[in-house]
């Protein structure tokens, strides 16, 4: 049997700070026992089982603390996503083997891997030892060690075989004999999750109006010109793909929901426009923008060597225009 196990981490040393945040996202949930005073995170689960595997909105969005999302599959590798309140400030994945079986994948990780460490590094997440560790976990080629080594590096307790799913399976009696010490929160909303979004619903949420100044405009221009001149996100191999992703690491959690709607609208210019306006003004010029409105590259030239695709290739129409 493959483990799936995914939890919720608070940096903090009050068990009281995740009672109030599991309280505020109107979730039932169940808060682990640290090991002991020199613990630093205090774990916990959320019941969600169709958002299992991914941090739930419902508690992101009322996060008040460095709160991380741990996701494992023995037979995959491990994901982390880092939250600065309701800000996503880190995306780690540790993908076993990935730069020999997806190339362009594994370059995107690289680099959002180097932004994710060194904004944990600011905010005193971690230390260069941990950092190292956690360079070190992602060349890990056994997918069943990387979860624990991962876990390690940042002292993460109670990970295995821990889902958020769990409580929707489990009853409360049979949690607490697995789980001793465990304090469970909000039981009266067990299995009154909502289920994730509709597509309806996704689309009908709405596009916040920003103001943008004369360079912001022309930015905003820019990225409307990538996206028609091709920049499909079906796949890792698709122009776009490294642009997708780029908007999940920087947009704010709580608008991330733009980067999907914007898929969905491949022919409706005026509302492309509208979702690339709103994301341009939310993000600002500060993202590193400049290589991935310039193709991207590195990924472009891993493509040609990896995929055997000739310089001037095609994708679904899309040719990769002249380097400049």
């Amino acid at each position: 049997m493959s483990e799936f196990s995914d939890s919720y981490h608070m940096l903090t040393a009050d068990s009281r700070d995740v009672a109030r945040l599991i309280r505020r996202s109107g979730r039932y949930g169940m808060i682990l026992p640290p090991s002991g005073p020199s613990a630093r995170f205090i774990a916990f689960i959320v019941e969600g089982l169709d958002e299992a595997g991914g941090p739930i909105d419902a508690v992101v969005e009322h996060n008040e603390n460095i709160l991380v999302h741990y996701s494992f599959t023995d037979d995959a590798g491990c994901w982390l996503r880092v939250f600065d309140g309701a800000d996503e400030v880190a995306d780690l994945a540790f993908e076993a083997d990935l730069a020999g079986r997806d190339e362009p994948l594994a370059a995107l990780r690289e680099e959002t891997r180097a932004r994710s460490l060194a904004a944990l590094l600011d905010r005193g997440v971690i230390d260069r030892e941990t950092a190292a560790r956690l360079r070190a976990a992602a060349q890990q080629p056994d997918p069943r060690a990387v979860g624990p080594q991962v876990a390690a590096a940042l002292r993460l307790e109670h990970v295995a075989w821990l889902s958020c799913a769990d409580l929707t399976y489990q009853s409360e009696q049979a949690l607490r004999e697995a789980h001793r010490g465990a304090r469970f929160i909000n039981v009266r909303q067990r299995g009154k999750a909502s289920a994730g979004r509709s597509f309806a619903q996704l689309m009908a949420l709405p596009v916040p109006e920003v103001p943008l100044d004369a360079d912001l405009e022309r930015l905003a221009q820019r990225h409307l010109s990538y996206w028609l001149e091709g920049g499909d996100a079906d796949n890792a191999v698709m122009p776009g793909y490294p642009m997708y992703e780029l908007y999940g690491t920087v947009l704010p959690t709580r608008y991330r929901y733009l980067r999907d709607q914007l898929m969905n609208y491949p022919d409706a210019l005026d509302s492309l426009r509208r979702v690339l306006r709103a994301i341009v003004g939310l993000v600002g010029p500060d993202a590193d923008w400049e290589p991935f409105l310039r193709g991207y590259w590195p990924l472009a030239k891993i493509l040609t060597k990896h995929y055997n695709v000739p310089d001037n290739y095609a994708i679904d129409g899309w040719s990769a225009p002249s380097q400049p």
